[in-house]
Formats: structure tokens, C-alpha cells, sequence
């Protein structure tokens, strides 16, 4: 490599440093001077569709797709013993943030564990029971998606939570699904032994009522977040089990500290994968429980 490359590439590498810590900077002061948005708190009448399932319930392909989410939501709602993995990603601009959560629900008690890599990482511990949230937070976190917690614990009722995230734990699904959210009817097929539904609802609707809460507290949100679309693929089994939900959805954000960007367009994919035998809480709850 010549010399004159070299101090270009030199030059380049020295701008492109002074760009990111001025950035850092801007960002750092304007967490300071922006405020989050308040959020709509109270509970509306719309709910999910579900059906009861009964003893003369058929199979899946005995229905309509809407029926047969129906059934499986019923299901997962009364389900009080299961285990749900996150993996995905979410893309913003120039960055990209890792996904990887936890979820132990087991009878009246739950254990959540968060945790989201990239420009700015975080992660998070959470242990729901009696009406009673403790958890611990994090900005150190390793490669292997681990959050390194300190030993300061926090603490807040049921109610002040759902002010902040929308839902509980102990609900299975973010979103609200029903006649009315839907933007087109949602199709089935069979898939071996199981079946795929897929879902697209209207952003524009009130499925993600409950679901904006955790983002605007996630990000500080300055502003409600946008829904452009919501796309959502449920694997069931023939007695309405559910097996997993992949997640695609894109919104507008305006996060607290970069409002100069204006709204980020931002897309995040994932998949939640359920389990439900030898439901057991991890060793990491530790004095959470207490």
C-alpha cells in the first residue's frame, strides 16, 4: 500500500471517529433535554378472539384459520405452566440491536430475563409474583448475551408495571387479535404435523394498544410509535398447542436522546418458541425471590 493511501485511509478512519463521538455527545446531551411521552394507560374493551375449547372440538383443518387461532389463543391463556425463548433482531438505520429473552411463567409466579446487544446494549431480570415485581438492570453486556447485574434491586406493584410495558408476563401475546385488527383474513396450512397460520394485522388499529407501552418505555420514546405493519405466523399443533410465533413488524420511533434523527424507521423480526413440561426457574433468580 502506498504512503499517500495509507494517510487517506488515515484521514478517512480519524473523521469517521470524530462523527461517532460527536454523535455520542449529541445524544448524551439531548437524553437531558428531551421528554418521554406520556402513555395512554387505561384498559379498553377490545380483546382477543378465543374460543373454549371443548370435548367435541375438532382439529385445526376443521376450521376457519381465524377459528383456529381462536382455539389457540384460548388455549395459551389458560395455560399456567410454560417456557417461551426470544431470538431476533432488530434494524434501525445504521445498527443493528441482537434479541434474547426468557420466559418462565409457572402458576401464579414468573421469571423474565431480557437482554438486547448493540450501539446500545441493555438487559434486565424480572421476578413477578403476589402483585409484586423485582427486578435489576443493566447496561454491561457480554458477547455471549449475558448482563452483568449489580446487587441493587427494584421494586413495584402489578399495576405500575403494566403503566410501563402493557401487559404481564403471564399473557402470552403482545398484541390484540380479533375481527377488527385484522387487515386481511389470515390463511392456514398444514406443515407435517402441524399447522402455520399467518397473520397480518392493521397497524392502524388497536392491536398494538398494550404493545406500544413496552416500546416507548424501552427506547424513552419522545413520541407514540408509528405501525406501519405487523406480520405474525403461528405454529400450532392438532390440539391447538402453540409452538411458536415469528414476528415481523415496522414502525416509526422517535427514541429519547436522538430526536434529531426525527422518526427512525425501524424493522425487528423474532421468534418466540414455547415449551411446556419440567417448568423450572433458573438459578440466576437468586435473591430475587426472596
Amino acid at each position: 500500500m502506498s504512503t499517500k493511501r495509507k494517510v487517506i485511509i488515515a484521514i478517512l478512519a480519524a473523521l469517521i471517529a470524530t462523527v461517532i463521538t460527536f454523535s455520542i455527545k449529541f445524544i448524551i446531551s439531548g437524553i437531558k433535554n428531551n421528554e418521554v411521552v406520556v402513555v395512554e394507560t387505561k384498559k379498553i374493551e377490545e380483546k382477543s378472539y378465543m374460543l373454549e375449547i371443548k370435548s367435541d372440538t375438532k382439529t385445526p383443518d376443521q376450521y376457519s384459520a381465524k377459528d383456529a387461532l381462536a382455539y389457540t389463543l384460548y388455549k395459551i391463556n389458560t395455560t399456567h405452566e410454560f417456557y417461551v425463548e426470544t431470538n431476533g433482531e432488530s434494524k434501525a438505520m445504521f445498527t443493528t440491536v441482537k434479541i434474547f429473552n426468557r420466559r418462565y411463567v409457572k402458576n401464579d409466579e414468573a421469571f423474565v430475563y431480557c437482554v438486547s446487544k448493540g450501539l446500545i446494549s441493555s438487559a434486565s431480570e424480572r421476578y413477578f409474583s403476589n402483585n409484586n415485581v423485582k427486578y435489576r438492570n443493566t447496561t454491561d453486556v457480554t458477547n455471549e448475551l449475558k448482563g452483568n447485574f449489580n446487587e441493587e434491586i427494584l421494586e413495584e406493584n402489578y399495576d405500575e408495571y403494566v403503566k410501563k410495558y402493557g401487559i404481564l408476563p403471564f399473557n402470552s401475546i403482545s398484541y390484540i387479535i380479533n375481527e377488527n385488527t385484522y387487515l386481511e383474513a389470515p390463511s392456514m396450512v398444514k406443515d407435517k404435523e402441524f399447522y402455520k397460520i399467518s397473520v397480518k394485522l392493521n397497524p392502524n388499529s388497536v392491536a398494538p394498544y398494550y404493545y406500544k407501552r413496552e416500546l416507548i418505555t424501552n427506547a424513552s420514546a419522545t413520541k407514540e410509535p408509528t405501525f406501519k405493519s405487523i406480520e405474525l405466523e403461528f405454529l400450532i399443533s392438532s390440539d391447538y398447542t402453540l409452538q411458536s410465533v415469528k414476528t415481523k413488524e415496522n414502525y416509526g420511533i422517535i427514541a429519547k436522546g436522538f430526536s434529531f434523527f426525527g422518526e427512525v424507521d425501524t424493522t425487528t423480526t423474532y421468534t418466540d418458541t414455547f415449551t411446556y413440561q419440567n417448568i423450572e426457574f433458573p438459578t440466576e433468580i437468586g435473591d430475587l425471590k426472596k
